[in-house]
């Protein structure tokens, strides 16, 4: 099952690929890069609104996502997370549980 998980997300990324993300207070080590593309269209625009990427100034056109293992100290989760390089803001569009 996934779902889109609500809260801000710091990432670190080394030469634009996640490596390190902190959500809900919580540190978790970016294990495997299990994917990426690219997203761009309507499509990317409604989630970016609806995860708060988008203002009412910047409405990114295209986004980078990646769907990345990540392990805390509570155990690992998958992630995907949306890059937004004109802004270089980071979203996390969805969480699969």
């Amino acid at each position: 099952m996934t779902k889109r998980p609500p809260g801000e997300i710091t990432v670190t990324a080394v030469n634009g690929v996640p490596t390190r993300l902190r959500w809900r207070e919580r540190s978790y080590l970016v294990e495997q890069v299990l994917s990426h593309w690219v997203e761009s269209g309507a499509w990317w625009q409604i989630v970016a609104r609806r995860v708060g990427t988008a203002t009412a100034d910047h409405i990114p056109l295209s986004c980078t996502v990646w769907r990345v293992e990540a392990r805390g100290t509570r155990g690992s989760m998958v992630v995907d997370l949306a890059h937004d390089a004109e802004a270089d803001t980071w979203s996390l569009v969805r969480l699969a549980d």
